[in-house]
């Protein structure tokens, strides 16, 4: 029960952070307290502070020998590692000798925060956010491997409608060599390069709690909602664009619900990460905006954290956990905390906490005793690209003979010219594919390409002046089979029946992800570059005409996400405009069931040998593909069509080898659901959900950061609190 003194409490609070802060008034309290000063602006200390200036007065600890800090130490010398007991010797066995010296230090332990938060996704700064909001006393470091949001900021992303160029822009996503798998970097994380879904609809939430009451966590997507403002269109978004384009996606909406909702399949209208109503002018949400201001937060990037530390490895004399970090410019250093918050993905923060001893292994493999941890929970789907009535597909040869290719753009740059696709294939034994490309005038680049090296910018744009041409590369067998890499299967027919034209096949049949920096996809698919070819009809180019008097689904200036799911919440399918103006990008894909087959073994790095991403099963395929078929019907009624035969899908493996296919739609969660992590540390993100999230999950992984800002909060306080009781966990110091 809240007294009459914590409600005035409140209000003086709200006041003080509006004035010394410049921010929305805190979200109502979290936690019922029986100590008040969690609300009090004014404590003096946090508790870990005041305990360890206590101790230190009590017992003074000589910073000149660092190894009396070491747990069964029985000499003063400062031979550190000879006076590690074996639980020290196991987390520590990777650290340099000066590394040890310094991680004793009491000099450097004052240099201490009450939280450090590992990671800047919507999971750390959600927590960040509800720590800072609810006890102002409390010191925060967040520390993130990616860019500033100002670089993002700088680059124009902060504009929604350019949310197609930002998810291709690899300065803010790490695609993982080897595996399909995709992690965004940056202050934002995953939300700086994603669809723009915002889902915080209460059916999804429902639908998870349906898995048991600990699933319940709609007070926390209600209060990230509450943070961050997102936006939904209305309909007047959508005539303000144009009549045609307001009539168009509303008549979509209309047959959605008039085929689908006597099947008990509910239409979502979700909201998308922008914030504002003024559909001239659409500011992304970017989620670092909302720790701006804080004066006990401090924020570093360019930082990546190689190992978490216990406070028990460290010694007796120590009240503090730490992480020993590397700089960008290759420098590390040992960082304090009293509470450590891991929230770097539920990927990188299992990773973390398994090679370190974080958390209990849930098994090891039969072959070599690998420890691992699970399970890894995903989805996957299948994307498809629906045209509009009015569009066709034109092809065109390629007039350009080899002989007419100026040599300025061939051979002055060592680039050989083939009259036609089959003179080259006597130069490989791999599958070959052309992309059409501003002609190359950079002897650096070419030779890039040639060698095969990876393409780390945008795709050239070109001078102006220079003719589109078409590159022939090497693909070797990277897209011949699941086996060769590409995560889609198997997709040579559909380029050979394209006229060896890969860019457009990425451009019409591929997820939306694959349509920029295409050059950049080709080289990470082990590309290489052998010459032009030019001239002849087997070089036709495809192009897509579109009659705009017939349709225009929603123009540029639309992002809408809509959303069909059926009330057992077993598939989900998306539809948005990605902006397109004469086509929709849909997506089906599993909800609820998901395997539970996926592993994060012990390794320094994410990659094949470290993450085992779940596989479908026959449940989840007839998920997918009833998803599909109730969403197929009510396209072909109004007129829409696709290039993909739905139809001809009949097993798991034809699924799996149509172009499109998601083998993971990057919803990584549940990575730590079956451990418990050391005292001091806290899952805050989406590795801690113990159900299966049944939709997009960002606004999960903000909620999931927002229950370990609770526990946080908790500890915080002298005496303890009750946590809220939706909250999903119940407290108990360290757990998860």
């Amino acid at each position: 029960r809240v007294s009459s003194s914590s409600v005035v409490l409140l209000s003086l609070l709200s006041t003080v952070s509006a004035a010394n802060n410049e921010k929305k008034k805190p979200l109502s309290k979290i936690c019922t307290l029986d100590d008040p000063r969690l609300l009090n602006p004014w404590a003096v200390l946090p508790d870990e502070h005041r305990r360890r200036e206590q101790e230190q007065q009590q017992t003074p600890v000589s910073s000149s020998s660092s190894s009396s800090h070491f747990r069964g130490s029985n000499n003063n010398n400062n031979n550190g590692r000879k006076d590690l007991d074996a639980s020290q010797r196991r987390q520590l066995q990777d650290f340099e000798e000066e590394e040890v010296e310094a991680l004793f230090s009491s000099e450097k332990q004052l240099e201490s925060w009450d939280v450090i938060i590992v990671g800047a996704g919507p999971g750390g700064i959600a927590a960040a956010k509800t720590i800072l909001d609810n006890n102002l006393g409390a010191s925060v470091l967040m520390l993130e491997r990616g860019p500033p949001l100002s670089e993002y900021i700088a680059k124009g992303y902060d504009d929604a409608l350019m949310s197609g160029a930002a998810t291709a822009d690899p300065q803010f996503r790490e695609d993982v060599e080897g595996t399909p798998i995709v992690v965004g970097t940056g202050v934002g994380g995953g939300t700086l390069h994603f669809g723009m879904q915002f889902i915080d609809q209460d059916g999804v939430a429902d639908a998870s709690a349906r898995q048991g009451a600990t699933a319940n966590v709609k007070e926390e997507v209600a209060m990230f909602a509450e943070m961050t403002g997102a936006t939904s269109y209305t309909d007047e978004d959508y005539f303000t664009i144009s009549d045609i384009v307001g009539k168009t996606y509303l008549d979509l909406m209309d047959e959605i619900n008039g085929t689908l909702s006597s099947e008990g399949i509910d239409l979502y209208r979700n909201k998308v990460y922008k914030t504002g109503t003024d559909i001239n002018d659409q500011p992304r949400l970017l989620l670092g905006q909302l720790l701006e201001n804080y004066a006990n937060l401090e924020i570093r990037t360019g930082v990546t954290v190689t190992k978490v530390i216990t406070k028990e490895s460290i010694g007796p004399n120590t009240n503090f956990n730490a992480v020993r970090i590397e700089r960008d410019g290759g420098d590390s250093d040992i960082l304090y905390g009293s509470h450590i918050v891991l929230a770097a993905g539920a990927l990188n923060s299992a990773r973390l906490a398994l090679n370190d001893g974080i958390a209990t292994p849930t098994g090891t493999t039969e072959e070599d005793a690998t420890p691992y941890i699970g399970p890894v929970w995903d989805h996957q789907g299948l994307v498809l690209t629906y045209f509009a009535p009015g569009t066709t597909f034109v092809s065109s040869d390629n007039a350009t003979s080899g002989s007419d290719i100026s040599p300025e753009y061939s051979t002055d740059l060592g680039l050989q010219v083939f009259a036609d696709i089959e003179e080259v294939f006597p130069e490989t034994d791999g599958f070959v594919a052309l992309l059409s490309l501003p002609a190359l005038t950079s002897q650096e680049d070419v030779d890039i390409l040639k060698a095969g090296e990876t393409w780390a910018g945008a795709d050239p744009v070109g001078d102006g002046d220079a003719p589109m041409l078409s590159y022939v590369f090497d693909l070797g067998d990277f897209f011949t089979t699941s086996a060769g890499g590409h995560p889609g299967g198997d997709i040579t027919s559909v380029v050979v029946e394209n006229g060896y034209e890969l860019g457009f096949v990425l451009d019409t049949l591929a997820p939306e992800t694959h349509k920029s920096n295409k050059l950049g996809r080709v080289m990470r698919a082990g590309g290489r570059l052998i010459g032009i070819v030019g001239g002849s009809s087997t070089n036709s180019t495809t192009s897509i005409e579109f009659d705009y008097s017939t349709v225009d689904v929603a123009g540029e200036s639309i992002l809408g996400h809509l959303q069909t799911r059926p009330d057992h919440h077993r598939w989900q399918y998306y539809y948005t405009t990605a902006g397109e103006s004469n086509m929709l990008i849909t997506v089906s894909t599993t909800g609820e069931l998901i395997e539970d087959d996926g592993r994060v073994y012990a390794g320094r790095a994410l990659g094949p040998d470290t993450v085992d991403l779940p596989t479908l099963q026959q449940a989840g395929f007839e998920a997918i593909m009833e998803g599909i078929m109730k969403n197929h019907e009510v396209l072909t009624n109004l007129g829409y069509f696709t290039q993909v035969d739905v139809e001809a899908i009949t097993d798991i493996e034809t699924l799996v080898n149509t172009p499109g296919y998601l083998p993971t739609t990057y919803h990584y969660h549940g990575t730590l659901s079956a451990t418990r992590l050391a005292p001091g540390f806290y899952a805050g993100d989406l590795s801690r959900m113990t159900f299966k999230w049944a939709g997009s999950t960002s606004v999960a992984a903000a909620a999931m950061g927002i229950q370990a800002g609770k526990e946080v909060l908790c500890q915080l306080s002298r005496n303890g609190c009750r946590l809220s009781s939706n909250t999903a966990v119940s407290f108990q110091r360290g757990g998860k």
